[in-house]
């Protein structure tokens, strides 16, 4: 599904609205992020979701395809240019709080996972000297790249 515009100058207060509309819903799933409301920053991502692909659809239609937004007036191409910005300058401040939960999500999974090879290899074997301590390294947690 895509934009149902008539004119150009249709497409181009459609594809403003949907900047906006996507800039209001990332400044919310934002702002949940902010506030460490997790389940709520999740639920409004998903909400978000088709609004960036729909987004991300008509851009690149209208890159593709020039004529869909050329005789638009020049203060809406402008108007859109600047809700372009706008809603890129959101999605950059969303990417690095993403990239920051990211990098301390995998830290504490990494030092967890340290934790728990360092309890399993003081309790493993039978005896002083035992060749075992080693067989347990980190088999407790695996760790995967696209967490």
């Amino acid at each position: 599904m895509g934009l149902a515009a008539d004119t150009p100058a249709d497409r181009v207060e459609q594809l403003i609205l949907l900047s906006e509309r996507l800039m209001k819903a990332v400044r919310e799933e934002l702002n949940a992020l902010n506030a460490k409301q997790y389940e709520e920053a999740a639920r409004l991502g998903q909400e978000a979701a088709p609004l960036a692909a729909l987004y991300r659809r008509e851009t690149e239609r209208a890159h593709k395809q020039p004529d869909l937004i050329k005789a638009a007036p020049e203060t809406r191409k402008k108007a859109l240019i600047q809700a372009t910005e706008k809603l890129e300058a959101v999605l950059d401040e969303h990417a690095a709080k993403i990239s920051a939960l990211r990098e301390l999500t995998e830290g504490l999974v990494h030092s967890i996972a340290d934790y728990v090879a360092q309890q399993r290899s003081r309790s493993a074997g039978y005896g002083p000297g035992s060749s075992k301590s080693d067989q347990y390294s980190r088999s407790a947690i695996t760790l995967d790249a696209k967490a």
